[in-house]
């Protein structure tokens, strides 16, 4: 592995960064399709996506399209949404053919009570959180300033993460071991983007957003999306183990919980990435053997 094979990774970060802000950006703000294609592209000559990689991106992402089409009929749209989740779902899980993720951590214990873990660098996934954040995601009229959304951080954060941890302890999940981790910038670039972003941008800015649409004629509607999208979230877990998945929901709960206070899918980003951070640095990880 050398240093190139990074590069498509930089091409789809610096995407995401360019969708997740485009109100700061002007007439920049549609440059992230040119890094999608110079991610593809990289990608292919680097051989980590195939032609058939290229053709499953390129399907997925006239779904998307068309689903967000003003001209096309509400049937046609609704078609080509769900073609869209159903194909994301697939690419999410990788199992399209055609990828091939660039392992850069394999099989490594942190401490010696923790089972292994590798780390991959996935295009499939997160090219489903540039999409939805590219073109399905439209912020929520009520979203908060950012110094409102300081306020109820500075409460909800330390509570979200408090107990998510306390629950994975109880659980005999993980235990307290703080460490120095080599290679730390790598699994922070890796997760922040690459993990935190694809998923948050799926549960919260797609599913989360049109559960609370679909049941807005509900009195509760949009504390039942918030649960709805929490089990969708603990059951895509299901691969851990039970324990994962609990975990998972509650997590959910947390994450969902700060989209919905405050608007912003940045904070449901931030906030699921802070719970990793403190997860990896100071608790085993990723969990007990």
């Amino acid at each position: 592995m050398s240093i190139f094979d990074y590069i498509p990774f930089v091409f789809l970060s610096t995407s995401l960064i360019m969708v997740l802000f485009p109100q700061h950006l002007g007439k920049l703000r549609h440059s992230w399709l040119i890094l999608l294609i110079l991610c593809c592209l990289s990608a292919y000559f680097l051989q980590q996506m195939e032609l058939s990689a290229l053709l499953v991106t390129s399907c997925i992402f006239a779904f998307a399209w068309f689903a967000n089409s003003k001209t096309a009929a509400l049937l046609w749209r609704q078609i080509a949404t769900a073609l869209f989740i159903v194909s994301a779902l697939a690419l999410a899980m990788h199992v399209l053919p055609g990828f091939h993720s660039l392992l850069v951590i394999d099989h490594v214990s942190l401490t010696p009570t923790a089972i292994p873990y590798s780390l991959y660098l996935n295009i499939d996934k997160t090219l489903v959180g540039l999409f939805i954040l590219g073109l399905f995601y439209q912020r929520p009229a009520n979203i908060l300033p950012w110094r409102s959304t300081g306020k109820i951080l500075l409460w909800l954060l330390p509570t979200i993460v408090s107990l998510i941890i306390l629950a994975a302890v109880l659980l005999n999940y993980i235990k307290f071991e703080p460490k120095i981790i080599d290679g730390l910038w790598l699994w922070i670039w890796a997760n922040l983007f690459f993990t935190c972003t694809a998923e948050e941008a799926f549960f919260r800015g797609l599913i989360q957003k049109k559960l609370v649409k679909r049941l807005d004629h509900f009195k509760s509607g949009k504390w039942l999306a918030l649960i709805i999208t929490s089990l969708l979230f603990g059951l895509a877990h299901l691969a851990g183990g039970w324990e994962y998945v609990l975990l998972s929901t509650i997590a959910g709960l947390g994450y969902g919980l700060a989209y919905q206070l405050t608007g912003r899918i940045e904070v449901s980003i931030f906030t699921h990435f802070i719970v990793n951070l403190v997860h990896i640095s100071l608790f085993t990880y990723p969990a007990l053997i």
